[in-house]
């Protein structure tokens, strides 16, 4: 059911109006999609059954189960100030999709505000951040869309609120194949998405030249254990002066980089859930560092920009499951 369908067989699933649809493609076929209950984003990047892919000519669907009733569903953008007001509106036995266009001001509002959203607020929030063709970007910018009114958006975020009947509940996870090494400590002095410095076991360094000095693999993220569960930010670039990464980092936090790991599909199916899912995405890095095109694994969805699990994460796999 979670795979590639050409823009016929979606539109013929939008039109039937039986179930709330998620859907990922590129611009051109996402428009020739009609309005209905569904909402989408950018991407040409997939982990479908058959394999890892880009595929432009074709839309990634996922589709709730039947019996979750349109009623209960509503669509809103989501502009930077909005970011806030989202746990409040997630209704109670139900969750919240959320799908960001990647670096937008939106895209970094949600990411540095929302792992400080008050514990108690919290109710199931999962998703991921729209892309593009890795060969466009500079000059395309991501975008989402809202599938009732059919606009695009890429300066704001589109949300679907889902309220479940009696019976039935959502569950969000994420599978994350990366642990931290046994090296060195790595605590930042202030947030944010780029840093300059950085304390090393203590010691505070120019961290640019701390990581060209010992030549780290970019391709490994830093990892830090945020309350028994292991988030990535991973590196997004080197420069002379200063580190870019995916996500922001925090000071109070203590980063390490990550192990190696092995074969991924091989290390995948060992962690991974037991499925199936009602939604699920993967990372463009993962894709892109596992050399993901033309293997499988056994979760498919698009390969994203970033993926939503209550926070912005890096090279994680998120999924939902309705129980």
């Amino acid at each position: 059911m979670q795979k590639l369908y050409t823009v016929p067989q979606a539109a013929e699933l939008i039109a039937e109006r039986r179930r709330i649809l998620f859907v990922a493609g590129t611009h051109s076929v996402l428009e020739r999609l009609p309005a209905g209950a569904w909402i989408g984003g950018t991407i040409p990047y997939f982990m479908d059954p058959i394999g890892g892919l880009c595929d432009q000519e074709r839309v990634f669907v996922h589709m709730l189960p039947e019996g979750i009733p349109l009623s209960g569903l509503r669509i809103e953008s989501i502009d930077p100030g909005a970011v806030r007001e989202i746990p409040s509106k997630i209704p109670r036995g139900g969750f919240a999709m959320l799908i960001l266009p990647a670096f937008s001001e939106v895209h970094t509002r949600f990411a540095m505000e929302a792992p400080n959203w008050p514990a108690d607020t919290r109710r199931p929030l999962v998703g991921w951040v729209s892309g593009c063709h890795l060969e466009e970007l500079g000059t395309v910018l991501p975008e989402v869309i809202n599938g009732f009114n059919q606009s695009f958006m890429n300066d704001r975020g589109v949300i679907a609120y889902v309220k479940l009947p009696e019976g039935l509940k959502a569950e969000i996870g994420i599978v994350n194949l990366f642990r931290p090494d046994a090296g060195a400590r790595i605590e930042f002095m202030s947030p944010g998405f780029s840093v300059r410095r950085a304390r090393v076991n203590e010691v505070e360094v120019d961290f640019a030249k701390w990581c060209r000095d010992r030549r780290i693999d970019l391709k490994l993220p830093l990892v830090c254990d945020c309350h028994g569960t292991m988030v990535n930010v991973s590196f997004r670039n080197l420069h002379k002066d200063r580190v870019d990464f995916y996500a922001p980092v925090f000071p109070g936090m203590v980063y390490k980089q990550a192990a190696s790991i092995g074969d991924y599909p091989t290390e995948f199916s060992k962690q991974a859930p037991k499925g199936p899912f009602d939604f699920s995405c993967n990372c463009i890095l993962n894709y892109l560092y596992a050399e993901l095109e033309g293997r499988q694994i056994s979760v498919p969805g698009p390969a994203t920009f970033g993926e939503i699990s209550e926070r912005l994460l890096n090279q994680t796999l998120c999924y939902l499951r309705i129980q």
